[in-house]
């Protein structure tokens, strides 16, 4: 996962200011090019949680990542469990 290894390499360099490494992933006008289908077949084959998530999902791992004074360097996947398959 390339986000993870940049986060790692990321979070040491900032540390010093005080700035916390943490990406993740939101939804973007990309998404509104899917067909119709493609939603449903990732709430019914590729989400584990079979529901997408909200704003407030996000704004939660956003303020635990900003108001934790020692998590640093950390990759958070707000996918509703679609990260854990593995590709083969």
């Amino acid at each position: 996962m390339p986000s993870y290894h940049f986060t790692r390499k990321l979070a040491p360099d900032l540390a010093g200011d005080n700035i916390h490494a943490n990406p993740g992933i939101i939804r973007t006008r990309f998404h509104e090019k899917m067909t119709t289908d493609q939603p449903r077949y990732d709430l019914a084959n590729r989400i584990q949680l079979h529901r997408e998530g909200t704003s407030e999902d996000v704004a939660e791992v956003v303020r635990s990542l900003t108001t934790n004074q020692l998590k640093t360097g950390e990759s958070v996947a707000i996918d509703g469990g679609m990260g854990m398959q593995t590709v083969c």
